[in-house]
């Protein structure tokens, strides 16, 4: 069997996939201390402040997922929910999404179907990285009622 050593040039080189493998059974996935004075990893990352139909994201928030890491910036991620005029309400799901087209970690909202009873809509965890695009870590819930014009 011949051997392998990677990051370093020389070895099988170091690829976006390659990397995944490596760190994502290092790190795992979770929320990390970015070490900022007022920053505390026991305040839910995601909220609501019934500002509008949106969810908000802290500032200077900071996730790995496979080993890839995201941050929400120092003015912390404003996103809008799409409406519900079904009639029933509806549970979206706020994720972090590994996209292994670009091997970038983005925000991402699954909307759900409406339903007298929600359920949440399904994560897509493919851990394959030559067939899997996607690899998606849950933040948040949050029902949307019908006609809802505030979170």
């Amino acid at each position: 069997m011949a051997e392998t050593s990677y990051p370093y040039a020389g070895g099988a080189g170091m690829t976006d996939a390659a990397y995944e493998k490596l760190m994502s059974k290092v790190t795992g996935n979770g929320r990390i201390d970015l070490d900022v004075p007022g920053n505390s990893l026991t305040t839910p990352i995601v909220y609501a402040d019934s500002t509008g139909r949106q969810f908000k994201v802290r500032a200077n928030a900071a996730y790995l997922v496979r080993g890839f890491r995201w941050e929400s910036g120092s003015a912390g991620v404003v996103q809008a929910l799409d409406a519900n005029t079904s009639g029933n309400p509806r549970l979206d799901l706020v994720v972090l999404r590994l996209d292994r087209t670009n091997f970038t970690v983005r925000l991402a909202v699954l909307k759900g179907v409406p339903a007298a009873v929600p359920s949440l809509p399904t994560l897509t965890q493919s851990v394959d990285t030559t067939t899997g695009t996607r690899y998606e870590v849950p933040l948040a819930s949050i029902r949307v009622a019908s006609n809802a014009s505030a979170g």
